[in-house]
């Protein structure tokens, strides 16, 4: 996931994938198919992560609607604009 984020997925080799994870290219293969399987997994984890990272905001009883998605919207933007996150510039 955060290699596909730092170098995006065509700038990112078989060779980069299979070295982060510490495996051979056929296991690559054997447990994700194809680079774009692999990739679409990776977001499915990033969405998952965010939504149980920021589930609480939107559930919480004491919020109005407009404080959740106020909440909701700040945290997108954080996550897209923060430090360590291309493109930006710390």
């Amino acid at each position: 996931m955060q290699l596909f984020w730092r170098q995006g997925f065509e700038a990112t080799s078989l060779n980069d994938l299979t070295t982060a994870m510490g495996i051979a290219p056929p296991s690559l293969y054997a447990a994700f198919g194809s680079k774009e399987q692999l990739f679409r997994e990776a977001i499915g984890r990033y969405l998952q992560q965010f939504r149980c990272n920021h589930a609480a905001t939107l559930q919480a009883p004491e919020v109005t609607a407009r404080e959740a998605f106020g909440r909701l919207f700040a945290a997108i933007a954080n996550g897209f604009s923060g430090c360590g996150h291309p493109p930006a510039a710390c």
